[in-house]
């Protein structure tokens, strides 16, 4: 029954609210794997954009990714780029960083 949703949660990755956007990718990740990697790419557009480097949104983002797992694997450069900079969720960064790639 939830994968009837994704092609709809699909059509909210360009969505005006960026909090729509994330839930979206979120859900379309994790219902559909095949549809992680688009999904992954939404999610650290959000957390690349300046003027979330110290909002909740980049706190949202990094939970998102630690949620969906090693499907988000194509974060890892973006993430260790995160934690270069002076944001403020460096503890968030590398805990989705365990969360994607444990190994």
């Amino acid at each position: 029954v939830a994968r009837d949703a994704v092609p709809d949660l699909l059509t909210k990755f360009d969505a005006k609210y960026v909090h729509l956007r994330l839930s979206a990718a979120e859900a379309a990740a994790r219902i559909d794997p095949a549809q992680a990697p688009k999904a992954v790419e939404v999610i650290v557009a959000l957390l690349k954009e300046k003027k979330h480097r110290s909002s909740m949104v980049r706190s949202y983002g990094l939970v998102a990714l630690r949620n969906i797992g090693p499907d988000a694997k194509g974060a890892l450069p973006a993430l260790g780029e995160f934690l270069k900079d002076d944001g403020p969720f460096h503890f968030d960064v590398a805990a989705a960083m365990l969360a994607v790639d444990p190994d």
